[in-house]
């Protein structure tokens, strides 16, 4: 299409979008709960931002990261090392170590993989952390984004802000079987039963852990590829004073607003208040909007008793388009010319996403004695969604005709998520053990009413006109969901001189009840099934002198399948085990953390088509396998205090090696890129007022076809920033920053994936140029 045709696709779309009432941004966010939070944060003592202060400081772990200097994450770092040197890698104070982000790109310690605070360098696993220096310098507006620099993770391949979804080590999928990011503060969030997902802004995060390969000893049921855990902000015991605004293309207008500090004089209460409000359009035109709300409390009650509570509060009027493309026209050649990137094949006036999130979450921490403590933490969650959409469903590849299909969608959802666990360091003889035994319950219920119409809406894509009315389909199924797991897990880390050893045990009862209702006839059809599975993982690593850290390792995974099979009986669980050798490398002290990694990942009982003639389209069988061989390297380090760097590589074999479809045994599963790589470079000028950062991300040709017939290109993307503190210039403006950045800076149109979808193949465009303009103040 040339740039008339662009112009006029961007104007018929905007007129079509004018005929539809809008409702205007909620101003209470900034109206009614800004001004009393910054009348708070402004009352708070000026002394409890040193640490020389009389007021009741936290240990030096928890000093807010956003405000300490490189000198001070250094002199952290050391002490870090001093300690992991002397004493098992794991702690069970209630420090804020595991969970809060330091300054710059490089974390020393997380909980994620091992659920105890252990040092990265010593955790006999594959595992990121994307720091919050890492998502603000890079101006991300999501999670998939923050992921970008990350090994092993394919973030952006169906890009939108309504979801966030990513292939770990080769395994993931789009619509029902897309692998969407499920963890919050190391909590299972619930999933309604279509378009419900519920997704955490990244303006609420102190950090993301990425941990890579099967994990379920210690969270049940999970992908074999491994689990992104997003961490929340939290209250620290110190002055927390941030506000954010940023504009940009797109129509992108936001305000954030970061607070929080103590709120009486002896230092036993903290309060903290993250808020967000965000305008905005997608690519295709689409508006989408976002705001957010949460308030969190800590009470130490007693030296040894701290206890949390967290609420969250996301509204999603708008969601922007999440429709793709037809491969003709895009990936392949069409008579007529080709399709736009940006064309938006639904109705204006008919397209909605609606999501409301509310969240309630505790965390009560307790030591007895010296080596044994006590963590329990929980979350209650409900949701709902109203889906509208109209999609393209066909296109002739002779004509430049989309026939449309509309369907629409009313979902809720209501969850609770509970994690016990009891830590007790001990020792028998030179042998030291942290052993942590726990007990995870999540349960759910969902509803869901579904309905379809039939293909008949045209769409000319040379010359797109909106304005069709669409009739709202008649739900023709309501459905009920709900699921349950119950999980008794055990893994005891031990230590003997250089040797770490750590084995895992864990056992599941996962159920989950269906009740559909075909409407309007009324008739009910059940779907009843409970599984039980034990999985294990075992591991093995030398601690040097010098700081090379070797490992080896062994796990296994499962995950419940809710599909039934011709006969109407339930499948197997997907199980998967993967055998790991890698190194970490890290003296003690070093601001910097080296990581490599060599796997090989297998999963069986996947899901491939029914072969019997005559057996519907949609119906399944369980025979298929998938095996994964790959390759890892990770490398994150800050240099003399004005140079930060990120670089990644990730090759991988994946191969189907059991499989009924003809043609697909041996082949590579669609979407999965071979190798990958990536690198994120940050310099600081004028004692670090000015900085300047440059990355660049590559990814290999991938498969659009489960024959590997169709190719999608290679890309290869640059980002850009660039920032300075106005305080260098006037000292009256200490603490106000400006930045810019852009990422896809040479605005590259490529093709971020493709994939089998109803009886043709869909395409989904990645995200193009986009600049970010943000103006902070801290203080």
């Amino acid at each position: 299409m040339n740039a008339t045709n662009y112009q006029l696709n961007r104007r018929t779309l905007a007129c079509a979008m004018n005929k539809k009432k809008t409702v205007l941004s909620p101003t209470w966010l900034a109206l009614a709960v800004l001004p009393a939070s910054l009348a708070l944060a402004q009352a708070q003592p000026a002394q409890e931002t040193h640490s020389g202060s009389a007021t009741p400081q936290p240990p030096a772990t928890q000093l807010n990261a956003s405000h300490a200097s490189a000198s001070d994450a250094d002199s952290r770092n050391k002490q870090r090392g001093v300690a992991a040197a002397t004493l098992p890698a794991v702690t069970v104070t209630s420090t804020s170590q595991e969970w809060q982000s330091p300054p710059g790109y490089v974390a020393q310690r997380s909980a994620t993989a091992t659920k105890t605070d252990t040092r990265l360098a010593h955790t006999p696993a594959s595992i990121s952390t994307i720091t919050r220096t890492q998502m603000d310098e890079q101006a991300v507006h999501s999670v998939a984004q923050a992921l970008r620099y990350t090994p092993g993770v394919v973030a952006e391949a169906r890009s939108s802000v309504r979801y966030d979804t990513v292939f770990l080590r080769g395994f993931g999928g789009f619509g029902q079987t897309a692998n969407y990011v499920g963890y919050l503060d190391g909590l299972r969030l619930p999933r309604g039963l279509s378009y419900l997902v519920p997704g955490v802004d990244a303006w609420a995060l102190e950090r993301i852990d990425v941990v890579r390969g099967p994990n379920s000893v210690l969270y049940g049921q999970v992908n074999p590829g491994g689990l992104v855990n997003l961490v929340g902000r939290r209250p620290v015991f110190e002055t927390v004073r941030e506000l954010r605004l940023r504009a940009g293309n797109l129509g992108l207008r936001e305000l954030a607003a970061d607070l929080g500090g103590v709120m009486d004089a002896h230092g036993t209460l903290a309060w903290r208040l993250t808020a967000l409000a965000r305008d905005g359009e997608s690519a295709s035109g689409l508006p989408e909007r976002r705001y957010l709300l949460a308030p969190a409390l800590t009470w130490r009650a007693q030296p040894h008793t701290t206890l949390t509570l967290q609420a969250w509060l996301q509204r999603d009027p708008q969601s922007g388009d999440y429709n793709g493309l037809p491969a003709h026209g895009t990936l392949l050649p069409h008579a007529l010319g080709r399709i736009p990137h940006n064309l938006f094949t639904g109705e204006p006036a008919f397209e909605r996403f609606e999501r409301n999130q509310n969240a309630l979450g505790w965390r009560l921490e307790h030591r007895f004695h010296d080596g044994l403590s006590l963590l329990h933490q929980g979350r209650w969650l409900s949701a709902d969604s109203r889906y509208r959409n109209v999609s393209a469903a066909l296109l002739n590849p002779a004509r430049s005709i989309l026939m449309r299909q509309a369907s629409a969608a009313d979902e809720d959802l209501h969850g609770l998520s509970t994690d016990t666990q009891l830590r007790w360091q001990w020792h028998t003889g030179a042998l030291r053990h942290t052993l942590l035994a726990g007990l995870d319950w999540q349960r759910s219920r969902a509803n869901r009413q579904l309905g379809s119409g039939k293909p008949g809406l045209p769409l000319d894509f040379l010359q797109p006109r909106y304005g069709v009315a669409v009739p709202l389909p008649a739900f023709n199924t309501d459905s009920q969901r709900r699921q349950s797991q119950f999980g008794l897990y055990l893994q005891d880390q031990m230590q003997w001189g250089p040797w770490l050893a750590q084995l895992g045990l864990r056992r599941d009862r996962a159920s989950h009840h269906d009740r559909i209702t075909r409407l309007p006839a009324g008739t009910l059809t059940r779907h009843d099934q409970i599984d039980r599975k034990t999985s294990i993982s075992a591991s093995l690593m030398y601690r040097s002198a010098s700081g090379l850290s070797p490992y080896v390792s062994y796990a296994t995974s499962f995950e419940p399948t809710t599909a039934i099979n011709l006969h109407g009986a339930p499948f197997q669980p997907g199980t998967a085990k993967q055998i790991e050798l890698g190194a970490k490398y890290q003296p003690d002290g070093a601001p910097w953390l080296l990581s490599a990694a060599a796997y090989e990942l297998t999963r069986r009982n996947v899901l491939t088509k029914d072969p019997t003639p005559g057996a519907p389209a949609n119906k399944q069988i369980q025979t298929g396998e998938v095996r994964v061989r790959g390759l890892e390297l990770e490398g994150r380090t800050e240099w003399a205090h004005n140079l930060s760097a990120i670089a990644s590589l990730s090759w991988l074999d994946a191969q189907v090696t059991r499989s009924h479809i003809p043609g697909e045994q041996g082949k590579t599963p669609v979407a999965v890129p071979r190798l990958s790589a990536s690198a994120w470079l940050d310099w600081r000028l004028l004692q670090g007022h000015l900085g300047l950062s440059a990355g660049v991300r590559r990814s290999s040709a991938t498969w659009a076809d489960v024959a590997n017939t169709l190719k999608v290109p290679a890309h290869t993307l640059l980002d850009v920033g660039l920032r300075y503190d106005l305080g260098h210039w006037r000292g009256d403006l200490a603490g106000v920053q400006l930045a810019l950045n852009v990422s896809n800076l040479s605005d590259k149109r490529y093709l971020a994936s493709c994939a089998p979808a109803g009886v043709g193949i869909g395409c989904f465009a990645g995200p193009g140029r986009r600049w970010t303009a943000s103006v902070r103040y801290a203080w």
